[in-house]
């Protein structure tokens, strides 16, 4: 996202830009209470993960339209319904393990990694940030398990999955 921002500043896209600074301050918000609620509590609450997921539905396109890059709209909202279906199926095979909460997460970090990856003419680019995201978030999620495990705890101790959803959307949109 830094990337894109810098492009559109450097272009004299002012207004865009300023969108999307108003949306990341929107995610970063979201992204830390949920990361603080799913820690404490073991829960992430729709009344955080809808609207944000609802704010990149709505802010992304209008970015990209007034960007002239309509793709990245398209990214938007394949990559949310991507990762959403990719979680809901997780959900589905774990019997319950991963809650509701972390599905709709996964709609509302879908939308920055989808919009991010979609550019050009490029009909499948979103997924590559969804992928990176992915392979991060499981790799840090594993790293914790094995910590857990080396304490001498149980592998049924839960562990919160949102922030390693999240710092894994955060690195790849970092890095992207």
């Amino acid at each position: 996202m830094y990337s894109y921002g810098h492009e559109l500043l450097a272009t004299g896209r002012y207004v865009p830009f300023g969108m999307l600074v108003i949306y990341m301050a929107l995610a970063c918000t979201f992204g830390m209470c949920l990361w603080i609620e799913d820690v404490r509590e073991h829960r992430l609450r729709r009344i955080y993960t809808r609207p944000w997921a609802a704010a990149g539905w709505v802010l992304l396109p209008i970015i990209a339209h007034l960007a002239g890059e309509t793709s990245r709209a398209f990214g938007t909202l394949a990559g949310s319904v991507s990762l959403w279906c990719a979680y809901a199926l997780l959900r589905w095979l774990s019997a319950g393990s991963l809650g509701r909460g972390d599905v709709t997460l996964a709609a509302a970090l879908g939308a920055p990694l989808g919009f991010i990856g979609a550019s050009g003419n490029s009909f499948t680019g979103f997924l590559y940030p969804l992928l990176i995201a992915t392979l991060i978030t499981f790799v840090l999620g594993g790293l914790a398990s094995l910590w857990v495990l080396a304490r001498g705890r149980s592998a049924k101790t839960r562990i919160p999955f949102g922030p390693f959803m999240i710092a894994g959307a955060a690195l790849t949109l970092i890095a992207l």
